[in-house]
């Protein structure tokens, strides 16, 4: 009689499936934290990303305001210019527009002053104490009361506000001050903000205005623009540009911007900075007469830049950049 025998089947112990459990624990945990690390990983340099992204577009507009600073048009001599501006310049307190001064600074806030491109030319020879006429054949130019304006040759400057225009047959008269001499206290002149109202004895006098401190006409290389005024400052982690009084957010994540005024002390032919001071040490180096040499430069760009991430709370870092003032003493 045979007797057969059957292979007999076994499931998992307790043991193995334990540490069955135990494997799979580990790997799905490695998988998991893989995961996470590549998560975070990516939204850090996602963060380091934007952070230098917003550095170097907060850089590249301030460098581009810096770099048309002081381009008033062709007049190489700023002595020559007739400022006809006086009182504060928008909200900058204390300040009073002076074209030499083309770059200005206070609590945090930086300023580029320059003249619009590619502005009008003179339709015909002005005088000194004449009204300019613009060659405007495309239109009316669009400018207004109250706008200030640059005009300068090659040899001479003047800075006023518009007090009127006369357009028509494609040209545009520029009106700057009273039709004749006399009392001035309630003129248009003296509304539109310019400055050759002079307090006599007993009542403010107008004396004839005059374009040229050199006594000499405009001639047709003339050009009349628009005063460029671009200012900047960060206000609630964001870099604001005010241009002309009219402010637009610019770059956000920007907790900080600071700037350092090149000098160059050295009196020689070479345009070199070697010192770099905050605005409020200005005050011993910068020049006293109109004829005095300007010893800025450059400028020392800083904009201190933040992105929040998870991971580590908060990226920060500081930007910076060495501008050359490519108009400073075009005289020198």
């Amino acid at each position: 009689m045979r007797r057969s025998t059957s292979a007999r089947q076994h499931g998992f112990s307790l043991v193995e499936l334990m540490l069955a459990l135990a494997l799979g624990l580990v790997v799905v945990t490695g998988i998991v934290q893989l995961f996470v690390g590549n998560s975070r990983t990516y939204e850090t340099l996602t963060a380091q990303a934007r952070l230098q992204e917003n550095g170097r577009f907060a850089l590249e507009f301030l460098t581009q305001a810096a770099r048309s600073a002081g381009y008033f048009g062709c007049s190489l001599d700023r002595s020559g210019f007739v400022n006809g501006l006086g009182g504060e310049f928008f909200d900058m307190p204390d300040q009073e527009l002076n074209i030499r001064q083309y770059v200005q600074a206070d609590a945090g806030r930086i300023r580029f002053l320059s003249m619009q491109r590619p502005g009008w030319r003179l339709a015909e020879v002005l005088q000194p104490d004449g009204d300019p006429v613009l060659t405007t054949p495309d239109g009316d130019p669009g400018l207004a009361a109250g706008d200030e304006v640059v005009l300068a040759s090659c040899e001479q400057g003047a800075l006023f506000r518009v007090a009127n225009t006369n357009f028509g047959g494609g040209e545009t008269e520029i009106i700057h001050r009273p039709g004749v001499p006399g009392s001035c206290s309630s003129s248009s002149y003296t509304a539109a903000g310019n400055a050759e109202c002079v307090v006599g004895m007993d009542v403010l006098e107008y004396e004839p205005y005059t374009l040229s401190k050199l006594n000499r006409a405009y001639g047709s290389e003339t050009v009349l623009g628009l005063l460029d005024s671009v200012e900047f400052y960060v206000a609630d982690g964001v870099l604001m540009q005010e241009r002309n009084g009219v402010a637009n957010e610019l770059v956000s994540g920007v907790d900080q911007l600071q700037v350092l005024f090149g000098l160059d002390t050295v009196d020689d032919d070479e345009r070199r900075a070697d010192r770099y001071v905050e605005f409020g040490d200005l005050g011993p180096f910068l020049p006293t007469s109109a004829t005095d040499r300007n010893p800025i430069v450059a400028l020392r760009l800083s904009v201190t830049v933040s992105e929040e991430v998870a991971a580590v709370d908060e990226l920060q870092r500081t930007f910076s950049k060495t501008v050359l003032l490519r108009n400073s003493n075009p005289e020198a």
